[in-house]
């Protein structure tokens, strides 16, 4: 990575910028996997989990969903469109911080974009070059279909190279796949460039799930995020 490149991923948008957070960002752990672990554990997703018992994810995860508050939203995405609603949010339900194993009612509701907004500006604000990625994610680990979703990739500087990682992946929290969450192969996600190509080319070998009629509509849609992201814009 060249000096202007890292300069471009430290920069910070109105979404991924801390603002007046920017103490207390700098006080939370340095290690990636501490900063994605804490950012999985303020944070559900609004998902069936909240119409559809989920024994697995209320004992290992969240705590019991009937906890959570029936006058707050099931998803709050247009609440917490940044990084400082967000943060402003997580210490609105409990002044704590940004806490451990916190239960569900204790949790903001947001979707993969906004996780990866959160992970993006904690890292920017700790010197760590970072970018979000919109693209198409392997949730199982067979390869069979891969979603929507929003990733991150960080700089390693030791390693050089950019490394994937997904702060909204409870699928793989402990890690039950053998690799981390914070550092995934990068068969477990289709960027949206690559899906674009390789569907106009007929060359894509992978069966996306695509929450649209038109699947290259759905595919379009993502490829400008993705190009937006990578701009240091992440629209919502």
């Amino acid at each position: 990575m060249n000096e202007k490149m890292r300069q471009h991923y430290l920069q910070t948008s109105v979404y991924t910028d801390v603002g007046p957070y920017r103490e207390f960002i700098l006080s939370l752990p340095d290690d990636i996997p501490s900063i994605g672990m804490l950012v999985c554990d303020q944070i559900t997703h609004p998902s069936m989990y909240f119409t559809q018992s989920s024994p697995y994810l209320e004992e290992t995860y969240f705590g019991k969903f009937s906890s959570y508050p029936k006058h707050r939203f099931k998803n709050e995405d247009e609440l917490y469109i940044t990084a400082v609603a967000m943060i402003a949010g997580i210490l609105r339900l409990d002044g704590k911080g940004f806490t451990k194993g916190r239960d569900v009612s204790k949790r903001i509701t947001v979707s993969c974009r906004q996780a990866s907004v959160l992970f993006s500006a904690i890292l920017k604000a700790k010197g760590i070059p970072c970018r979000c990625r919109a693209g198409f994610m392997d949730f199982g680990d067979a390869g069979e279909s891969f979603m929507e979703h929003w990733v991150n990739e960080y700089w390693d500087f030791k390693e050089r190279r950019w490394v994937l990682a997904d702060v909204d992946g409870y699928y793989e929290y402990e890690p039950r796949f053998g690799y981390s969450q914070f550092d995934l192969p990068r068969r477990k996600f289709v960027t949206a460039s690559e899906a674009w190509l390789g569907m106009r080319e007929g060359t894509l070998d992978k069966k996306l799930d695509v929450f649209s009629e038109d699947p290259l509509q759905g595919v379009c849609e993502y490829l400008f995020m993705d190009f937006h992201a990578l701009m240091n814009n992440e629209i919502f």
